[in-house]
């Protein structure tokens, strides 16, 4: 059975292969953590997986020569994850701020829960009812959007919801109620795919600037697959905010079909 890990590595190496030209070592040792001897061993592995492959491949002086078909042979993997010979600060990832910060015993007692599948009874502060004592059932830890939510079954509202880590406090594992696990959470188990437009109501030019921003096709939309849980936090994470819909974009979510799913 293939090694998850290394062929994670061997998808990073064949990246940069392609989009470099080279193996950077110091930098693949450096991104996964390994020793040279481990680095070295996936040079060789490397070299005979494309022999098997009938591709051609040279290795001299630690260097390596691909003849790499138009098809990917690993897992693709975003050129930008390995830095090869681009100076420091040339590539800059900027990820959402940690907003919140969650309380040790409230994450560990949460993750056990998801694990053991064990309902939390706890207080919670929510935004649009105030605080209250909820029974929940987790299923799913969901980090979005600069904070850690769950995804759970209020056992009081009957219904599967998200819920923020950091508003929940004196969390204590519940017995005495029967856990609802996240294959009945129809959100969660359903596949969507949301579209993005330009509005109708743009002027042509603010309408092509909209599109390129989107990096939309030649339909003119750009579009993507999602758990329908979580098309919210997706459009978060895109800077789609509610005010966009009216303003700029058209947001519409379709079912997946069976055989697309």
């Amino acid at each position: 059975m293939a090694n998850p890990r290394r062929e994670r590595r061997l998808a990073w190496m064949e990246t940069a292969l392609r989009a470099g030209g080279k193996f950077p070592v110091s930098a693949y040792i450096e991104a996964f953590g390994i020793s040279p001897q481990t680095a070295s061993d996936d040079k060789n592995e490397f070299h005979a997986r494309m022999e098997e492959m009938g591709i051609g491949c040279e290795m001299q002086h630690g260097r390596i020569w691909v003849d790499f078909p138009p098809d990917r042979i690993f897992e693709p993997i975003d050129p930008r994850v390995w830095s090869g010979d681009v100076s420091p600060g040339s590539v800059v990832q900027v990820s959402a701020p940690r907003l919140t910060n969650v309380d040790d015993r409230t994450l560990s007692l949460v993750l056990r829960a998801v694990r053991e599948k064990f309902p939390i009874r706890c207080d919670y502060a929510s935004v649009s009812s105030g605080a209250r004592a909820i029974v929940v059932s987790p299923h799913t830890l969901v980090t979005a959007v600069g904070r850690d939510h769950v995804r759970a079954f209020d056992h009081e509202k009957n219904a599967f919801r998200d819920f923020t880590l950091s508003r929940m406090k004196n969390v204590l594992l519940e017995e005495k109620v029967s856990y609802v696990g996240g294959a009945d959470d129809g959100s969660w188990q359903s596949m969507v795919t949301v579209t993005l437009r330009p509005s109708a109501e743009l002027s042509e030019e603010r309408r092509k600037a909209v599109l390129l921003g989107l990096g939309a096709s030649d339909t003119g939309a750009a579009s993507f697959v999602c758990r329908k849980a979580l098309v919210n936090y997706m459009l978060q994470s895109l800077g789609i905010t509610p005010d966009d819909y009216v303003t700029q974009v058209e947001v519409s979510v379709s079912d997946v079909s069976p055989e697309n799913s």
